[in-house]
């Protein structure tokens, strides 16, 4: 491992994926992409293969946070894809890293076969990658701006939806859940409509929440932004059960690329930040969205920024 100073942590990045490590407490981010030449547009930007850490264990200056970056000989080398904890013993943890935008490196995007496993030594600031092979774990096919909610109770992860990374426009209503127990994916009921770049959040009584993010137009063909009235809800603990669709109150501007977090008592879920659906526009606004009434309030004006961020739950 090695540490760097805050010349290289400011480098800007995006697209990457991260993660909550509860003991010791840590966020670690990984892959996405940078421009350090500026000459790059937001998705031709080369992808970067790095793993870093931040400590949370004392408060920092936002402005030099703490950090390290890990060394693998291996590492993932994509953006746009999910990063999920699939098993804990003591400090060591167990990651999932799947799809993404492979980058030129990757001549074929449509293959299923971007599942990373990752074993993360927090003390000592390690993380040794293992690329699984081709439909290892009957894994779905690579797809980016897909989301990633988890872990429930029993380990498990679930994976919606997603963007086809060919270039042709086609999304997925696909939903997949991992669990760690068989080492396999498993296929669920699929969504109403192909999405992707939205957000998801699994509550720990077993119901799969996905909002946001964009469909394809029925009418012109062309992307547009699901309204955040619409609300789509899975119970993960009746085997074959199907996709609800609610209507929320008070909603605010559909967006893309926006992130979710339950709150302590799952009454409610947090959303900030994101973009509009042709990504001119970044958002720095906060809402909450009450699960019993099924209604939005604004609890930050966008103040805090304009941009696209990974937002973790602290759980």
């Amino acid at each position: 491992m090695s540490n760097h100073g805050q010349e290289t942590i400011a480098q800007v990045r995006w697209g990457h994926s991260a993660v909550y490590i509860p003991s010791p407490p840590t966020l670690l981010v990984q892959g996405g992409k940078t421009d350090p030449s500026g000459g790059n547009t937001y998705s031709s930007s080369p992808n970067s293969p790095e793993t870093i850490l931040i400590p949370l264990q004392s408060p920092f200056q936002g402005a030099s946070p703490p950090f390290v970056i890990a060394d693998p000989d291996l590492s993932p080398s994509d953006a746009f894809h999910t990063l999920s904890v699939v098993g804990a013993a003591g400090s060591s943890y167990t990651l999932l890293a799947l799809g993404g935008d492979g980058g030129p490196e990757e001549a074929t995007q449509t293959q299923a076969d971007s599942a990373w496993l990752g074993l993360l030594e927090v003390d000592n600031g390690a993380v040794a990658w293992t690329h699984q092979a081709t439909a290892w774990g009957n894994q779905p096919q690579r797809r980016l701006y897909h989301s990633a909610a988890g872990p429930g109770r029993d380990g498990k992860v679930y994976f919606t939806g997603g963007l086809k990374g060919d270039g042709s426009g086609a999304t997925f209503t696909d939903v997949w859940v991992y669990d760690p127990h068989t080492g396999g994916f498993q296929l669920l009921s699929p969504l109403p409509i192909g999405i992707y770049h939205h957000t998801s959040v699994l509550l720990l009584n077993g119901t799969l929440v996905v909002l946001a993010g964009l469909s394809t137009s029925s009418i012109t063909g062309n992307p547009a932004v699901v309204p955040l009235d619409t609300i789509y809800v899975l119970d993960t603990n009746v085997p074959g059960s199907s996709w609800e669709e609610k209507s929320a109150d008070g909603a605010p501007l559909g967006r893309r690329g926006a992130s979710l977090t339950s709150n302590d008592n799952e009454t409610g879920a947090f959303l900030f930040g994101g973009a509009d659906g042709s990504l001119t526009e970044a958002y720095g606004d906060g809402w909450m969205l009450n699960f019993d009434t099924l209604s939005w309030s604004r609890v930050s004006d966008g103040s805090q920024g304009k941009s696209l961020r990974c937002l973790v739950r602290r759980s």
